[in-house]
């Protein structure tokens, strides 16, 4: 079932699919505006590639402003983060989605909990009324430290999530004080505007294949409420972002991260970097026979 009372106590997607379903439950089914759209790539207008290394030049800083003024997304290569260690963050996260539905759910979501550890767990999120309509996908979402406890299984989860988090962090730090000093702001102007002790998060994403991807959404539209966020795809391509009312496929590199500037973020620089292109969606890896796993790391939330 569900695990949160106002899903309609819907199974969770990955449950549906491995049920055999060969249709998609109304609940699921996006209105049609919001399904009627395609992607498009072209070599003149992708999502702007950022190697590490450019950050330390005058051009480079340039590069990342103008990333976030126009778009307010990048992706970023030659990050340093070891390819292995990537490897071991994927296979750990198709690794719990695919353990027994008890286990999964043993780290369900406690809306009980007290304050921010009610927000951890398996589950569905996002789901803020008995009508919305649901996502075709599953997470976990917890703090990096989890104020409530680390998954027990799979057994390598938290050595291999905490390793990454680890390497997350400081990334997300220098990329931040790039960008204020992109704005010529001194280079802790996030940092000390996040406080002493920032949040930082991850959230583990799963969306199983679909008997009708045409009726569904895998993320609805959506900001994100942090300071910036990094996302590692995996090789199936779904990630669609919109930039001047036209949908565009962001092309999959491989171990490159994808980085948007969150709410908090535009907030500090008074819509200077924003969330430009209105919002992401994942789409186009539901018809396909193979899986799409992502994982994102948040920070300054």
């Amino acid at each position: 079932m569900g695990l949160d009372p106002k899903d309609g106590g819907f199974p969770m997607v990955q449950d549906l699919v491995e049920s055999g379903i060969d249709e998609v439950p109304q609940r699921f089914v996006k209105p049609a505006e919001e399904r009627s759209f395609s992607a498009a790539r072209t070599e003149d207008d992708e999502v702007p590639v950022i190697h590490v290394a450019e950050l330390d030049t005058a051009e480079g800083i340039a590069k990342l402003d103008s990333a976030c003024r126009d778009w307010g997304f990048f992706q970023l290569i030659g990050h340093g983060i070891p390819p292995e260690l990537l490897k071991q963050v994927r296979k750990t996260v198709r690794d719990f989605f695919r353990l027994p539905r008890e286990q999964r759910e043993a780290y369900a979501i406690r809306s009980d909990a007290p304050s921010l550890a009610s927000q951890e767990g398996y589950g569905r999120f996002f789901v803020p009324s008995e009508e919305t309509v649901l996502d075709w996908g599953d997470s976990v979402y917890h703090f990096l430290p989890p104020i409530r406890n680390w998954p027990r299984n799979p057994p390598e989860y938290r050595k291999v999530v905490e390793e990454y988090g680890q390497e997350i962090r400081p990334l997300a730090i220098k990329l931040l004080q790039c960008m204020a000093e992109a704005l010529g702001q001194r280079a802790s102007f996030f940092s000390e505007a996040f406080g002493p002790s920032p949040h930082y998060a991850i959230r583990l994403n799963y969306y199983p294949p679909c008997p009708q991807p045409e009726l569904v959404i895998g993320l609805s539209p959506h900001s994100d409420l942090v300071g910036l966020t990094v996302l590692l795809q995996d090789e199936v391509e779904g990630l669609q972002v919109k930039k001047g009312g036209q949908w565009r496929s962001v092309r999959s590199i491989p171990d490159a991260f994808v980085v948007n500037v969150g709410d908090t973020v535009e907030i500090l620089t008074d819509g200077a970097y924003k969330w430009s292109t209105e919002l992401s969606s994942i789409r186009n890896a539901l018809g396909s026979p193979l899986q799409q796993f992502t994982v994102l790391a948040a920070t300054g939330s």
